[in-house]
């Protein structure tokens, strides 16, 4: 009995956790800012003229088709949300739907009910990335991994059609930006008494107090609106606090009451402002960020001996996501119900208690400080590696080495497929 509630348990929060949106939209609109001001020439043409086209996606009547532009970097802008748009139409095949969902994340499994030292797990953060992939796969359900890899596939591949090519560049500017959002990429658990585990789903189970984001108001003389958080997830989402919201545009309801044109130009340009700011914080000029980049790539390469990857950044993800939930310097505590709690077995009661909590003196603005510059380099590593993965794909001759290397594997290895095709190999 015990066992079929926690079923239950689980695959409500794997639901909620497909669901989620990392970095919302002001955080990948930030991130695609970043990446197109580092494309070159030849990469914005070909990119602007692939974005330019109307993409009929999943069907003709998408909801997400209103994330159109004149402009080429509007629609850059835009297209780094798109695939969260169509999580809101509806899907001739309901599976297909959720194997585009699940594109967004990857469960790495972490035990930390023993405080496992993050710096030297027992099986290495790499091999526990590739035996995620290969589970999620066996479970037939995508991984953002292979969706990066899969739609870089699909660019490259000369016969794939327009509208493959569009969903496919769509999902790799979306991705990049997810992959390095280190909640999309860890499935932390607890034992529970020793005798069964609760997961976390992507820190979406661990509870915070209330905390409040500030959205942004074009017009001064409205009021300002906030938006209220209540997990360690959505708190990461929204970059903990160092930018404010903008209306989602994936949100059919925000973008009919909030993006008419002249906001639109309001929420780009604020986007603009903000992704200058952060560059200009870190990395003082914008050649540092790229260096930087490129230097956190190199760190990873040196303990796994291959070039950058999709696999590398979701092992470093992983292993840092496991970091930033340090018990001995956040304090975090399960709470067990008691004996009688317990004995009732209703799903009510297990859904309140099976949670993993902060503790009472939980310092929410001091962790907020802590990793602020965590999350900015996050997001200005994403914009950059997004950059260069488009030039090399566009544009190979002003590229980094280490870039190219890795897209002459993809394209050699027949075990990766084009999106489409491997979404089709999950159904």
């Amino acid at each position: 009995m015990l066992k079929r509630y926690l079923l239950l348990i689980c695959c409500a929060s794997l639901f909620a956790f497909n669901s989620c949106f990392a970095w919302n939209s002001t955080g990948h609109m930030m991130i695609a800012q970043i990446a197109y001001d580092n494309l070159t020439a030849v990469t914005k043409n070909k990119v602007g003229a692939l974005l330019n086209q109307p993409l009929n996606f999943p069907s003709a009547d998408s909801k997400a088709l209103r994330l159109q532009s004149t402009e080429s970097l509007d629609n850059f802008l835009l297209a780094s949300v798109w695939p969260d748009a169509i999580k809101k139409d509806n899907w001739e095949n309901p599976k297909e739907k959720v194997i585009y969902a699940a594109l967004h994340i990857l469960n790495v499994n972490t035990d930390i009910t023993d405080r496992e030292d993050c710096s030297h797990p027992q099986t290495s953060w790499i091999e526990k990335t590739k035996d995620s992939i290969a589970d999620q796969y066996a479970k037939k359900t995508g991984d953002v991994v292979s969706g990066i890899e899969s739609s870089i596939k699909t660019l490259q591949t000369s016969n794939e059609s327009e509208t493959n090519k569009g969903v496919a560049l769509r999902h790799l500017i979306h991705l990049v930006g997810d992959i390095h959002q280190p909640y999309h990429l860890s499935d932390f658990t607890f034992k529970y008494f020793y005798l069964f585990s609760v997961k976390t789903y992507g820190a979406n189970y661990i509870t915070t107090p209330e905390i409040t984001i500030p959205n942004y108001e074009p017009d001064s003389d409205k009021p300002s609106k906030h938006k209220k958080i209540y997990n360690w997830h959505a708190l990461w989402d929204a970059g903990v606090g160092i930018y404010e919201n903008i209306p989602d545009p994936a949100k059919i309801e925000e973008w009919n009451n909030d993006w008419s044109p002249k906001n639109r130009a309001k929420y780009l340009a604020y986007v603009k402002q903000q992704a200058d700011s952060i560059k200009e914080s870190v990395c003082q000029v914008d050649t540092m960020c790229q260096q930087k980049a490129l230097y956190q790539v190199k760190e990873i390469n040196q303990s796994t001996s291959t070039y950058v990857s999709a696999t590398d950044w979701a092992a470093n993800g992983s292993e840092e996501g496991c970091k930033l939930l340090d018990p001995d310097t956040y304090g975090f505590t399960l709470r067990e119900p008691s004996i009688i709690e317990l004995s009732k077995l209703k799903l009510k009661i297990l859904q309140q208690y099976l949670e993993v909590k902060p503790s009472n003196d939980f310092d929410v603005d001091g962790y907020k400080q802590s990793v602020e510059e965590t999350v900015k380099m996050y997001i200005i590593t994403a914009g950059h590696k997004l950059a260069d993965l488009l030039n090399a794909i566009y544009d190979p001759d002003n590229t980094t080495f280490e870039y190219n290397k890795y897209l002459e594997e993809i394209e050699e290895n027949s075990d990766i497929y084009p999106l489409a095709q491997y979404i089709q190999s999950l159904l």
